[in-house]
């Protein structure tokens, strides 16, 4: 597919992150359909594309040169400003069901714990689940840096 095929026959509002088939000027019709995990595809000339691939495509005339992350870990949110490429590291920072600490039984404490680029990174042993939680939360910032998810 080329960039003008793409114009031609979908339109992108770059504020909702919403594509439409260009059927006439004055009548669109939203393009894709929403998968169970979250993610929109839209099948353009019989082939299936993820609409934030496609939003990447439209805005910037070239396919992303890695993954495409949603900033605010919303797959389906596909609009200008929600959209970053970012590596397979990165994208792991963007989660918000990450448990960042553990317990330990022998010392009976709670310890941070993140990781980044496959390396364990400790924060100090904590008494409390809440004080482990804090802790992690400053490490993921320092470390994540746009990439938190907060």
């Amino acid at each position: 597919m080329t960039h003008q095929e793409l114009v031609n026959r979908l339109f992108y509002n770059s504020v909702s992150g919403v594509f439409y088939w260009r059927l006439r000027c004055e009548n669109f019709k939203p393009a894709g359909s929403l998968r169970e995990d979250g993610y929109i595809l839209i099948c353009f000339n019989r082939k299936m594309y993820y609409a934030h691939r496609l939003a990447w495509f439209y805005l910037y005339e070239k396919w992303p040169d890695e993954s495409l992350d949603h900033k605010d870990g919303n797959k389906s949110n596909n609009s200008q400003n929600n959209l970053r490429e970012a590596n397979r590291a990165e994208q792991q920072f963007n989660r918000p069901d990450r448990k960042c600490y553990y317990y330990d039984k022998v010392r009976n404490r709670y310890r941070p714990l993140i990781q980044i680029g496959g390396k364990k990174i400790y924060g100090p042993s904590c008494k409390t689940e809440d004080e482990a939680i804090a802790l992690s939360t400053d490490m993921k910032i320092k470390h994540h840096g746009e990439f938190y998810y907060g």
